[in-house]
């Protein structure tokens, strides 16, 4: 559908976009319920679509001839979309579910649950459903949930780190990752300098408590603006038509990383905006605001 609308040769328009971000989020939050139409379509489809659909907007977003609409648009829309890394457009994706389906260690049901209720399920017709039963499964096997018996799971520990690693891939491939997993994959194909960056912003961020003051909030907006007008600079620029598949998915984890830290600043600016009604409605004097609204 919106390959369609506005991957190659598409209209992509401000409505294609708008409607294609609206559509995305709903399908990636559950709230449009996804149902298996027949077909077979492995997760490499869904990857070398959204490669299609993500070099096609980023240009866009890049050629410096978008509105603010549209613009505001191409960024709701991009983390709606799965990860074309190379793991995920190999032909067969995904392959550890299917070597645990097959263990010899584990009861007969459950390995028949797992094959039929993820394994074929993520091979047909892939979508953020099988992440939400993987992750009641993971629940399950760790004993963080109860089994349909009402007991706790006691089940072999490869079995477990296995089906852990799993649940980490497929959170990889519906790009499902926290700031810091982003950050730490983005890691090893940036320079030096934004690794530094990186470290210097996690550390900060790691010391923030509830109740910080506002000079150490904005110590870390300041640390987080720096980061993202360094990614952004990495990535400014057309997308080149002869980019490789490994550079493009790349690319597509260094945008990831400066929307979500984006999202994070909008966090440190509410608690800032408290602390400011706590001061009458005026931001003190002695606040240094321009270091950390460099990027905005």
């Amino acid at each position: 559908v919106v390959n369609s609308l506005i991957g190659e040769g598409g209209q992509r328009s401000t409505d294609a976009l708008a409607y294609s971000a609206v559509y995305l989020s709903w399908i990636g939050s559950g709230a449009i319920p996804c149902r298996e139409g027949g077909g077979h379509n492995r997760p490499c489809r869904h990857a070398v679509l959204a490669r299609s659909i993500f070099n096609q907007v980023e240009n866009l977003q890049t050629s410096g001839e978008l509105g603010h609409e549209d613009s505001l648009a191409v960024r709701r829309l991009l983390p709606w979309l799965p990860s074309f890394s190379e793991e995920f457009t190999a032909s067969v994706p995904l392959t550890r579910i299917r070597d645990i389906a097959h263990r010899s260690d584990l009861p007969h049901d459950i390995k028949q649950e797992i094959k039929h209720t993820i394994q074929n399920k993520l091979h047909r017709c892939a979508g953020p459903e099988d992440l939400v039963a993987t992750e009641a499964m993971l629940l399950r096997i760790t004993g963080q949930g109860n089994q349909r018996d009402g007991h706790y799971g006691n089940y072999p520990e490869d079995f477990v780190r296995e089906f852990r690693l799993f649940h980490r891939e497929l959170k990889d491939f519906f790009n499902a990752s926290s700031l810091e997993e982003r950050l730490e994959r983005i890691r090893p194909y940036v320079s030096g300098e934004i690794q530094q960056m990186i470290d210097g912003f996690m550390n900060l961020k790691s010391d923030l408590q509830a109740g910080a003051q506002a000079d150490q909030l904005i110590s870390v907006l300041g640390s987080l603006s720096a980061l993202r007008e360094a990614i952004c600079v990495t990535i400014q620029g057309h997308v080149p038509q002869d980019i490789s598949d490994s550079d493009i998915a790349h690319r597509q984890q260094l945008r990831l990383s400066e929307l979500e830290l984006e999202k994070f600043s909008f966090v440190l600016l509410s608690q800032l905006e408290t602390l400011t009604l706590q001061e009458g409605g005026l931001a003190p004097g002695g606040w240094a605001w321009a270091p950390a609204l460099r990027g905005a």
